[in-house]
Protein backbone atom coordinates (compact mmCIF):
# COMPACT_ATOMS: atom_id res chain seq x y z
CA UNK A 1 0.00 0.00 0.00
CA UNK A 2 1.19 3.39 -0.79
CA UNK A 3 0.38 6.76 0.48
CA UNK A 4 -0.44 9.04 -2.10
CA UNK A 5 2.49 11.42 -1.51
CA UNK A 6 4.86 8.14 -2.29
CA UNK A 7 5.74 7.31 -5.82
CA UNK A 8 6.00 3.74 -7.24
CA UNK A 9 9.48 1.90 -6.95
CA UNK A 10 9.64 1.85 -10.75
CA UNK A 11 9.06 5.33 -11.19
CA UNK A 12 12.10 7.18 -11.34
CA UNK A 13 12.08 10.36 -9.39
CA UNK A 14 14.11 12.12 -12.24
CA UNK A 15 14.20 11.71 -15.71
CA UNK A 16 18.04 10.80 -17.33
CA UNK A 17 19.35 13.20 -19.34
CA UNK A 18 22.69 12.85 -21.19
CA UNK A 19 25.76 14.26 -20.05
CA UNK A 20 27.14 15.20 -23.47
CA UNK A 21 24.81 16.96 -25.60
CA UNK A 22 27.12 16.04 -28.88
CA UNK A 23 28.29 13.40 -30.63
CA UNK A 24 31.93 12.88 -30.36
CA UNK A 25 32.18 13.43 -34.43
CA UNK A 26 30.40 16.55 -33.43
CA UNK A 27 32.44 17.53 -30.81
CA UNK A 28 35.58 17.19 -33.23
CA UNK A 29 33.91 18.52 -36.12
CA UNK A 30 33.32 21.89 -33.43
CA UNK A 31 36.98 21.70 -32.03
CA UNK A 32 38.33 21.72 -35.93
CA UNK A 33 36.20 24.89 -36.58
CA UNK A 34 36.93 26.64 -33.40
CA UNK A 35 41.09 26.28 -34.10
CA UNK A 36 40.44 26.78 -37.71
CA UNK A 37 38.96 30.25 -36.81
CA UNK A 38 41.60 30.79 -34.24
CA UNK A 39 44.35 30.50 -36.21
CA UNK A 40 42.89 32.97 -38.48
CA UNK A 41 42.22 35.63 -36.04
CA UNK A 42 45.58 34.78 -34.14
CA UNK A 43 47.72 35.23 -37.83
CA UNK A 44 49.18 31.81 -37.70
CA UNK A 45 47.47 30.31 -40.55
CA UNK A 46 50.66 28.45 -42.48
CA UNK A 47 52.85 28.55 -39.71
CA UNK A 48 54.95 25.36 -37.68
CA UNK A 49 53.56 24.61 -34.90
CA UNK A 50 56.24 24.79 -32.12
CA UNK A 51 57.67 21.72 -30.88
Amino acid sequence: MTHETEQPTDTPTEPHTRRHLRTAPEHRHEMILRFTIWDQVTGTVGLPAAA
